[in-house]
């Protein structure tokens, strides 16, 4: 036929695939590029900061002061008061009537919008949260 353009069977399968694969890149959320966090960007995170997140189905808040006063919001229980402070590269929170300070490892994307962290404990267990400008 003139004027007309015949595929090879191949370049129509490699097409078919191009297209697929880009919807399918189109179509998924940015995927977060959290690396580890330093103590200077943990500090610059969370201080007059507040992080939201949801745990097992369940959303919990926290604020934390300039000077290292912090509260823990969870759906159906009372607000937690302690303390919190950066140590080396890791996030330590105490609660009391708990006897000592608990450190967790800390990632992030602060370039994201929003920020994103996420609190990794000892067992590896995670908490991830969005990063919000003061105590919102």
């Amino acid at each position: 036929m003139k004027g007309t353009v015949m595929k090879t069977e191949t370049e129509t399968r490699w097409g078919a695939l191009f297209l697929m694969l880009f919807a399918l890149t189109m179509s998924l959320p940015a995927l977060a590029a959290e690396s580890s966090l330093s103590g200077a960007e943990i500090e610059a995170a969370l201080a007059g900061n507040s992080v939201v997140g949801v745990k097992d189905g369940a959303t919990w808040r926290q604020t934390f002061e300039v000077n290292g006063r912090t509260m823990y919001f969870a759906e159906s229980a009372p607000p937690s008061n302690g303390k919190w402070r950066v140590d080396g590269g890791s996030y330590c929170s105490l609660w009391p009537p708990q006897g000592g300070w608990s450190c967790y490892g800390m990632t992030g994307d602060l370039d994201a919008t929003p920020p994103t962290i996420t609190f990794v404990g000892a067992s590896g267990d995670q908490w991830p949260a969005e990063v919000r400008q003061g105590h919102q």
